[in-house]
């Protein structure tokens, strides 16, 4: 079996830096003529969702971390973290792709079919030594129902499975053993403002296998969304997001979080508002709806909504 160097992932090492992720978790060019209609009456403008963008990038990540974390608490949690490098800067993003496809197809016809995976999709900053100014991609994956006694013999076939796809011999693997330390793996690793996809790149950076999350990723979404337009519970989310250094998000903090049933999920979604011509209109139905300037929503008439995102 090929040589591959093996680096364990050290607990402290890449923390970014959250303290500006909690400044800039703001969209900073929200819509002017699009509104979220939240549950309790209240409007938000739409946020742009660009990827560029430091606040809807920073809460899409956050979230990400947060649906990663719930999943784990209340269904099954990841085993293993796993880094996959590539050695070559002109590596495309469809070969990537399928690189991994293969990586996993092998994975469960020695493990089963049961083996699950999200793969976290970024690119190193282009400003190491060696890295002559190219970006290069790269892969955080949090992988699902592979036993511990089988970490050191799957690492192996892993690697020189990866080594004759991509010709890369660096991986680094790293032991899950709690809720908590699968958000603490996601920020640490995944969660870098650097390492973000140049501004031309197009693709997804969040790739779930179909049997990785044990509820529908859209009503996990919903969910999360709806808890943290909550200010109490935001705030103690980025707190503890900032203190991964001292071990993680707390459980008691992703409990909060708990799924509802399925009636009260849907209960929880925003509803999209469009103005049409000075008229506000539910996107769902068509029908009008209030201006959501007028006082009855705590807004004064002609001033703009304040930001927020959904």
């Amino acid at each position: 079996m090929p040589a591959f160097t093996t680096v364990m992932a050290h607990p402290d090492r890449g923390l970014p830096s959250l303290g500006q992720i909690s400044q800039n978790a703001r969209c900073r060019r929200p819509s002017k003529n699009g509104f979220w209609l939240l549950p309790d009456g209240r409007y938000v403008p739409m946020s742009c969702g660009r990827r560029d963008c430091p606040g809807c990038s920073t809460a899409k990540s956050v979230e990400n971390a947060l649906v990663v974390g719930l999943d784990a608490l209340e269904f099954s949690a990841p085993d293993l973290g796993l880094t996959l490098t590539t050695a070559n800067r002109y590596t495309s993003s469809a070969d990537f792709r399928n690189a991994i496809a293969l990586v996993f197809r092998r994975l469960r016809r020695h493990y089963g079919s049961e083996l699950a995976y999200l793969a976290l999709i970024e690119f190193t900053t282009g400003l190491g030594e060696r890295s002559g100014g190219f970006r290069r991609i790269h892969a955080h994956c949090l992988i699902k129902n592979l036993p511990i006694q089988l970490h050191s013999e799957a690492l192996q076939l892993v690697g020189a499975t990866w080594k004759k796809a991509t010709g890369a011999t660096r991986i680094e693997l790293e032991v899950l053993r709690s809720p908590a330390a699968a958000v603490g793996y996601m920020v640490r690793h995944h969660e870098k403002l650097d390492q973000r996809p140049p501004a031309d790149w197009s693709g997804m950076t969040f790739r779930p296998s179909k049997n990785y999350f044990g509820a529908p990723l859209p009503v996990m979404r919903t969910h999360v969304r709806a808890k943290m337009r909550n200010e109490s519970i935001k705030r103690r989310v980025y707190a503890d997001l900032a203190d991964l250094a001292e071990g993680g998000m707390p459980d008691e903090l992703l409990s909060e979080l708990a799924l509802p049933a399925m009636k009260k999920a849907r209960e929880e979604r925003a509803i999209p508002v469009k103005i049409v011509e000075g008229r506000f209109f539910h996107l769902g139905t068509g029908e009008q709806v209030a201006d959501p300037r007028d006082k009855a929503f705590g807004l004064v008439a002609g001033s703009s909504p304040a930001h927020g995102a959904v």
